[in-house]
């Protein structure tokens, strides 16, 4: 759970990653907001496996963010 400035509560998600950029230590993140209406009663092995599903697609995406800053 998280705050926005408005003191709001709302669920949500990170995804962090420490990268190297001329040798210096970066940690870029990703965050995202669960929807109201999520489950938390969800089958925990269907939750694994949609996280499993979401951060794979995360980890190629940053290393295509990771190229380009590196240029």
């Amino acid at each position: 759970t998280n705050a926005r400035k408005s003191g709001e509560l709302f669920r949500n998600m990170f995804y962090l990653k420490q990268v190297e950029l001329d040798e210096a230590q970066y940690i870029l993140g990703l965050q995202c907001g669960l929807p109201e209406e999520f489950d938390l009663d969800v089958d925990l092995e269907d939750l694994e496996k949609r996280c499993h599903t979401a951060f794979s697609k995360l980890e190629e995406n940053m290393t295509l963010v990771e190229q380009v800053l590196a240029q």
